[in-house]
């Protein structure tokens, strides 16, 4: 197995490495990255802080495209034939996949740095620090549907099965059936805060907080 790790203040690489010894296989100078990568198939996907997308090859860490596109901190998602990328700019962007061309690019519903969830074959999931999800139907970037939380959304939601889970920065975990758009139910611990994504169990979902406390909901 590999590791793909991405660096930012040392001349921005890209480095793969054994995942037995960690060490290094190849290593490519792309420009510094503090958003995070994309694998899919035999290609890694990343955006430098410059806002160049860039498509590397796993097997050896050639350059196979690049594409300006903005900066971001959610980094790039892999659906089907296309790559995604939200902005800092509150733009979406999609790439095609196999030589990074623009399908597409539209302003978002709302502005986010969280990673984007892949919801179905076509469809992805935006989490806002504004207290929203958006679902978003691609290539053209039309919204299909919105949930308001009126709690800020600071990590990526997960999609299990037909629902969406995202945890509120006060720990509220939203739960929202991935067809529908309405928050169906909301469960909060009180005196918490979180950054991160909610960790998804088959009887329950994991929170982490900021004091280092792991929380079980059912």
């Amino acid at each position: 197995g590999r590791v793909f790790v991405a660096s930012e203040g040392t001349g921005g690489r890209v480095t793969a490495m054994r995942l037995s010894d960690g060490g290094r296989i190849w290593q490519t100078r792309v420009g510094d990255v503090a958003s995070p990568l994309a694998v899919h198939d035999t290609v890694v996907y990343g955006v430098n802080d410059d806002g160049d997308a860039f498509a590397l090859g796993v097997a050896g860490g050639e350059v196979l495209w690049r594409r300006p596109v903005g900066p971001t901190r959610s980094g790039p998602l892999v659906i089907g034939e296309y790559v995604a990328i939200p902005t800092l700019r509150d733009s979406l962007l999609v790439l095609g996949r196999e030589r990074g061309t623009v399908r597409s690019a539209s302003k978002l519903p709302a502005a986010t740095a969280a990673p984007l969830a892949q919801l179905d074959d076509t469809t992805l999931v935006i989490a806002s620090p504004e207290g929203s999800l958006h679902a978003v139907r691609l290539p053209n970037g039309s919204t299909v549907w919105t949930a308001r939380t009126n709690e800020s959304i600071a990590a990526a939601p997960v999609v299990v099965g037909d629902t969406v889970f995202a945890l509120g920065r006060s720990c509220t975990l939203f739960r929202v059936p991935r067809h529908l758009g309405d928050v169906s139910r909301r469960d909060a611990i009180s005196d918490c805060i979180t950054t991160s994504s909610p960790l998804v169990l088959r009887d329950g979902v994991l929170v982490a907080t900021v004091g280092g406390e792991i929380t079980y909901i059912s």
